[in-house]
């Protein structure tokens, strides 16, 4: 599930670094300050982790005395059935814009 995760998220850091390359920068340091692509990739970032990891991990923390052991299996699998959809939307995204938006750039 991670590796999917991972995946959706490296395919929106693609998406915005064709939506808004920076071009024009005289050296590395220039080209990596004010990023405002990598500002909201990461933003974006945080807010994936937080859908995915505390659902699950607070699925975790139910005991088993409460009798709802169900909850523990539906929870993982409903998150990975969310990392799936995520990882294939973000990916056809990319895939439909970049080649338009390349040809635009150069």
């Amino acid at each position: 599930m991670i590796n999917l995760v991972c995946f959706g998220m490296g395919s929106i850091q693609v998406y915005f670094d064709i939506k808004n390359p920076r071009l024009k920068w005289t050296n590395i340091q220039n080209g990596l300050k004010n990023n405002s692509s990598a500002i909201w990739s990461l933003v974006i970032m945080l807010g994936v982790i937080f859908v995915f990891v505390l659902p699950f991990g607070m699925a975790t923390l139910i005991p088993d005395s409460l009798g709802l052991p169900l909850i523990k299996y539906l929870v993982p699998a409903v998150l990975f059935v969310l990392a799936v959809v995520f990882a294939v939307v973000s990916y056809r995204i990319v895939i439909k814009k970049a080649p338009k938006r390349l040809t635009e750039i150069e």
